[in-house]
């Protein structure tokens, strides 16, 4: 008997320690304008808020102007890749996610 309740600790602790945590859930936020011509839409953030996501887009436009490649920004890394007339970009720092596409209209 106390066989039966040893093992069954054991496979509970295996449990608790071995469940996978659930992701924060995806928000999505509204696009901004930016300037004469530059458009971020598609904007999603996980564990930060959209007013934020919009600042750190902004800025990021400042700093990399619609070039790929990787820029880091307020504690994010940000990695941009050409795809057609947009470029998507994504910025990671700890557990706070950052996606948008930009695009520029001349």
């Amino acid at each position: 008997m106390l066989r039966l309740c040893v093992i069954g600790a054991v496979i509970a602790l295996v449990g608790i320690f071995t469940a996978k945590s659930e992701a924060a859930p995806i928000r999505s936020c509204p696009g901004v304008a930016y300037g004469d011509n530059v458009q971020f839409y598609n904007i999603t953030t996980r564990n930060i808020d959209c007013r934020y996501a919009r600042r750190l887009a902004r800025e990021w436009e400042d700093v990399s102007p619609l070039s790929p490649g990787t820029t880091r920004l307020r504690g994010f890394d940000c990695r941009a890749r050409q795809t057609g007339y947009t470029m998507d970009v994504r910025c990671t720092g700890g557990r706070y996610v950052v996606r948008f596409h930009v695009t520029a209209e001349d």
